[in-house]
């Protein structure tokens, strides 16, 4: 109805600002904190000020990928590979953090955007890296179930709380002080493009071990087997 949408835009305008003022307010507490230090905390201060304004820009970018929903652009694509080179553009901090990512993909190839469907993946490995205890583990699994590729990131954390859970992939919904709550938004409109979906299957936090799980399931009928 009108009312639920102006309800539903009243929120997202509401985000918008909150996310906004928060990197505002913080270059404008650094540049006053600049201006009435010596030379080396002025040069600190910008430093900071740019850093608020990588910030922004970074949340403009995100604004932009939600609302505007480009087509996809399907190539065919070897799914092992594909999710090797993704799991391995996130080896330097699962490294420092002393977490194993485990990829078992073998199910041929399919078509689908890599850019995509790549950017879901960043987004669900860095959340599951996240999360990941140190010295826990992230498993990426592919699977070819019930007429639909399903792509699974789980990691061996606490989970996701209730409070949250219900809500994670709503714009601006966050754990995290320094997050802007679009990620998980802007990764189910990705798949939501290729006719597929993105969901948490399950939440986690109940057996040691079994943190939350991601899954991403695209149409069959864009599937071919390798030879």
């Amino acid at each position: 109805s009108r009312t639920e949408r102006l309800a539903g835009l009243g929120r997202v305008a509401a985000g918008v600002a909150h996310e906004i003022r928060n990197p505002i307010a913080a270059a404008r507490l650094q540049g006053e904190n600049g201006l009435a230090g010596d030379e080396a905390r002025c040069r600190e201060a910008i430093r900071e000020m740019l850093d608020q304004i990588e910030r922004l820009d970074t949340l403009v970018g995100e604004l932009l990928a939600m609302t505007q929903r480009a087509d996809p652009h399907p190539v065919t694509v070897d799914v092992g590979m594909f999710l090797g080179a993704q799991a391995a553009r996130h080896q330097a901090v699962s490294g420092a953090r002393r977490v194993a990512i485990v990829v078992q993909g073998g199910v041929g190839t399919a078509k689908f955007d890599p850019a995509m469907i790549g950017r879901v993946m960043d987004n669900l490995l860095a959340n599951a890296i996240r999360h990941a205890p140190e010295g826990g583990k992230v498993n990426v699994a592919a699977e070819r179930t019930s007429g639909m590729l399903t792509i699974t990131v789980e990691d061996t954390g606490l989970g996701v709380p209730l409070h949250l859970a219900e809500r994670l992939f709503e714009p601006f919904v966050t754990g995290r002080a320094e997050g802007t709550g679009l990620g998980l938004a802007i990764a189910r409109e990705l798949a939501d493009a290729h006719g597929g979906r993105l969901e948490l299957r399950r939440a986690g936090g109940e057996v040691p071990g079994k943190g939350a799980q991601f899954a991403l399931e695209l149409p069959q009928e864009v599937l071919c087997r390798s030879s």
